[in-house]
């Protein structure tokens, strides 16, 4: 059975919502996602936008190259690739040919 409720803001996002009736089950913070409240909310306000600042990944290193290994290199790598019944394991070719 399927429970509805009025999108209608509560907590954070108290004053918030059309006041249509909305799956219960996709509700935030009393505003419906499929009338688009919770999204509105969450790009126009204050408050919104600190949540999402919050929730947002950052980089915490700047991306790095990945340039051929040499001998004179920093740190160095080293790739072991093998061979099984014809098949190189680094890139699933098979004996003979070439990118």
């Amino acid at each position: 059975m399927i429970e509805y409720k009025k999108c209608k803001g509560s907590g954070k996002a108290k004053g918030h919502g059309c006041g249509k009736m909305v799956k219960a089950k996709f509700r935030k913070y009393g505003l419906g996602m499929e009338c688009k409240c919770y999204h509105k909310w969450l790009l126009n306000t204050d408050v919104g936008q600190s949540i999402v600042a919050q929730t947002t990944l950052r980089a915490t290193k700047n991306r790095r190259s990945l340039e051929d290994a040499k001998a004179e290199s920093k740190n160095k790598r080293l790739i072991v690739a093998g061979w099984i019944n014809g098949v190189r394991l680094i890139d699933n070719m098979p004996m003979g040919e070439s990118k």
